[in-house]
């Protein structure tokens, strides 16, 4: 019997240690999507001249980041949903369209947003992970009593 429970708790833990791994992994992906992201967005703010495609390769890299943070299993979307529209504003609102371009300095408001908005997305990423998954024993939510006795979980 003994030897029954620690298997099954050896079971769990390894499980919840992989899928936790799996997690991270995709969470790290989207930081270097969000990166890439401020990146080409700085240069296309920077450069001398209007870069149709440029414009439209961020507006799809911002597409599939939005894809990509749907199938994040942990994420509240709803909560996530202010900061991705922040950051689709911040390099596309303004200064994005061949009428209205300017040449941006290193410090401007476009740039400075855009800045902001990426990382305020990373750390609201950041916040809904340490919240699935401690960083002490036993590195993941336990799941409340009330769940196993019929009671909705608070």
């Amino acid at each position: 019997m003994v030897a029954a429970i620690g298997w099954a708790l050896t079971h769990l833990l390894s499980e919840a240690r992989e899928r936790r791994k799996e997690v991270r992994a995709q969470i790290d992906k989207l930081f270097e999507q969000l990166y890439k992201i401020e990146q080409d967005a700085r240069s296309f703010h920077c450069a001398l001249q209007f870069d149709t495609a440029k414009a439209g390769e961020i507006d799809a890299k911002i597409q599939i980041f939005e894809r990509s943070i749907n199938r994040v299993p942990i994420f509240l979307i709803d909560d996530l949903a202010p900061y991705i529209i922040r950051l689709r504003r911040a390099v596309t609102l303004r200064n994005f369209d061949l009428s209205a371009f300017t040449p941006q300095s290193q410090y401007s408001d476009i740039l400075q947003d855009t800045f902001a908005a990426s990382q305020d997305a990373e750390d609201e990423m950041e916040r809904q992970y340490r919240r699935r998954y401690s960083s002490t024993f036993p590195f993941f939510r336990m799941p409340s009593l009330g769940v196993w006795r019929g009671k909705p979980q608070a």
